[in-house]
């Protein structure tokens, strides 16, 4: 038994349809698969405020994981430009671990095509 019954029907521009026509040519896909894939993907991002949240927790873990290294490592020592310098990479990398993180968490790649 097929699990897609539902139909979205939607009129659009000749340029709008042959954007999307492009786009699905682009993937080897038809226009019914091409959008079904990306309303599937668009649906399945994490909102913004999840993002937010994940970023600043990878943002305090990467800052706890260097200073604990820091104050265990043989001769140095946690000062203020350690910690600052500490927080500037911190704020540099956590969008990039957040995206990571949630894309394993989320797996957003549809699965049928």
């Amino acid at each position: 038994m097929r699990s897609r019954l539902q139909i979205i029907s939607t009129r659009l521009s000749e340029t709008q349809f042959e954007a999307a026509r492009l786009a699905a040519e682009t993937e080897a896909l038809t226009i019914s698969e091409w959008l079904r894939q990306v309303i599937v993907t668009q649906t399945s991002r994490p909102d913004r405020v999840l993002e937010t949240l994940v970023e600043q927790f990878e943002a305090l873990r990467y800052v706890l994981l260097n200073i604990v290294l820091h104050l265990t490592t043989d001769g140095l020592s946690v000062n203020r430009e350690t910690l600052k310098t500490i927080c500037t990479a911190a704020d540099t990398k956590k969008l990039a671990l957040a995206n990571a993180l949630l894309a394993r968490a989320t797996d957003i790649t549809p699965k049928e095509h």
